[in-house]
């Protein structure tokens, strides 16, 4: 059985490489996103099992762009919404649109735990870093 594949949309480049090499280092495959503009032609031919996504984000807010995912069938794919903003993590909660959400700045430990509650690893680490 292969890895979870979990697309991770954040737009500080640093975060978003610390996030990914945790999750490949803990056995996901990884769909790394920068821009939410960037999304459609990065999942164009995955179908990831979770999004884990920035709610403040360039352009577009992350309730935005999970009301898109939602509209384009992701209806039983979980997205937690992560946020250093208390304001924003509670309009992520009051849409509806997400499943969890990570405060930041977040405990590593507290990253995997809640990804893990969506979807639990059957197996090793994996090898392949992307989806």
């Amino acid at each position: 059985m292969g890895s979870k594949c979990v697309a991770v949309i954040e737009d500080e480049s640093d975060l978003l490489h610390m996030i990914c090499d945790l999750l490949v280092i803990s056995g996901y495959q990884v769909i790394a996103i920068s821009h939410p503009d960037l999304m459609e032609v990065a999942i164009a031919d995955t179908s990831p099992d979770l999004f884990l996504m920035n709610v403040m984000l360039r352009g577009r807010t992350g309730i935005e762009v999970a009301q898109q995912l939602r509209r384009e069938g992701y209806t039983h794919t979980p997205i937690i919404a992560m946020s250093a903003s208390p304001t924003m993590l509670a309009l992520a909660r009051r849409s509806g649109m997400f499943q969890d959400e990570i405060d930041k700045p977040f405990d590593v430990d507290v990253v995997l735990h809640t990804i893990e509650h969506y979807l639990p690893l059957s197996g090793g680490p994996s090898s392949r870093g992307g989806c």
